[in-house]
């Protein structure tokens, strides 16, 4: 069955920025996205980064729900009214906060692939960074959606645990090596087709981290993917095996993007 993107709203939003007004006086607002640390509840809500720069919409009414502890947020603020120095800003959100959610923790074994689109690795690191404990990947998968509306979907019936995998022979002492799993539960979708869905998913490294004797140099993530050389029926269950080349990020690196003090 062909697969065509199935697009997120935040994937919709960064292909905005950059518009501006060519006409008259440039415009005084200036637009950004990232992925902060959501503090505060409905009617109050503040967004913060690892640095201490805080965003407080003006628009809060936009927001109508629980974001939970990490959101992507698309917004505009005015730079006449920021100065140098200034520790929060007062801004506009052009869409509702995309909540982020975090893996869970659990040794549960995956019931459904990870998939590649456009020649894509299936788990990419963002674009986005926060502290030293949380990790955000681009997650790639299939999901069934209604062909004519494709708010009718099966997103709710996918679950993603992660856990620390057994060293073995090759695993290093400067590495840190976890297995990533995606489960799917039944969920039927009228007169539905597949298509891939790219998803952003937080990883909490805290307590990978807290318990190794040294801070890795290397974090390493297995996953799984379809395997293509063992056929399966219509109706069978898909045969995965174990990704050839693991998502690697050079730990260390990553690290020196962050104060010492984002380290939570």
């Amino acid at each position: 069955m062909k697969k065509t993107k199935f697009a997120v709203l935040f994937a919709a939003l960064t292909a905005m920025l950059g518009l501006s007004s060519c006409l008259g006086e440039p415009d005084p607002y200036t637009p950004m996205d990232g992925i902060f640390r959501a503090e505060g509840f409905p009617g109050f809500y503040k967004f913060k980064t690892a640095y201490g720069m805080s965003v407080t919409p003006t628009n809060q009414s936009m927001i109508t729900g629980d974001l939970g502890n990490f959101a992507y947020i698309y917004y505009k603020y005015d730079n006449r009214t920021v100065t140098q120095g200034a520790t929060n800003i007062d801004a506009e959100l052009q869409a509702p906060p995309v909540p982020i959610k975090t893996v869970g923790f659990g040794e549960t074994e995956g019931n459904a692939p990870f998939v590649s689109y456009q020649n894509n690795k299936e788990i990419m690191l963002t674009r986005y960074l926060y502290d030293k404990n949380s990790l955000f990947l681009n997650l790639s998968y299939d999901v069934k959606v209604n062909k004519n509306d494709q708010s009718k979907n099966d997103l709710n019936a996918h679950s993603f645990y992660i856990w620390r995998e057994e060293a073995d022979e090759k695993t290093t002492s400067d590495e840190l090596v976890l297995r990533l799993s995606h489960v799917v539960g039944n969920m039927e979708v009228e007169n539905e087709e597949v298509l891939v869905y790219n998803d952003i998913r937080r990883i909490d490294l805290s307590s990978f981290l807290y318990s190794v004797e040294k801070t890795p140099k290397t974090i390493k993530i297995i996953y799984q993917i379809k395997d293509t050389n063992s056929s399966s029926g219509s109706g069978e269950e898909i045969k995965m095996k174990d990704v050839s080349e693991p998502f690697t990020l050079n730990y260390e690196e990553f690290c020196s993007y962050f104060p010492e003090t984002s380290q939570q």
